[in-house]
């Protein structure tokens, strides 16, 4: 016989993917915005109505990947007992997330 899991856990297991998914989904935003913003010139028409279009959102994208990312570091960990694997897994993708973002800002 197995023992079927617990909803709660299921529940925090989505919670963790969704938030992974979500900071791993803003690194890409943050790496398509910092290289269209080096074409936003007149003669790379594409690059600049990328460049418009994601340029806006980059406040609130921002304030969602620190908040998604603080919660997968902080609160992590105090699922490593229950959520070994997703909560190991979730500080993994917020350390990678944080430096991901760090080198943004500095070398791009």
């Amino acid at each position: 016989m197995c023992a079927s899991t617990p909803r709660s856990v299921i529940h925090w297991k989505r919670l963790f993917l969704i938030l992974e998914a979500f900071v791993v989904l803003a690194c890409l935003y943050g790496l398509a915005l910092r290289i269209t913003w080096r074409y936003d010139v007149g003669w790379h028409p594409h690059g600049m109505t990328v460049y418009q279009i994601l340029s806006p959102l980059l406040g609130p994208m921002s304030y969602g990947f620190l908040a998604a990312s603080v919660f997968l570091l902080l609160g992590s960990p105090f699922f490593l007992r229950p959520l070994r694997s997703a909560a190991v897994r979730a500080w993994l993708i917020g350390v990678a997330a944080l430096f991901c973002a760090g080198c943004l800002l500095v070398f791009l």
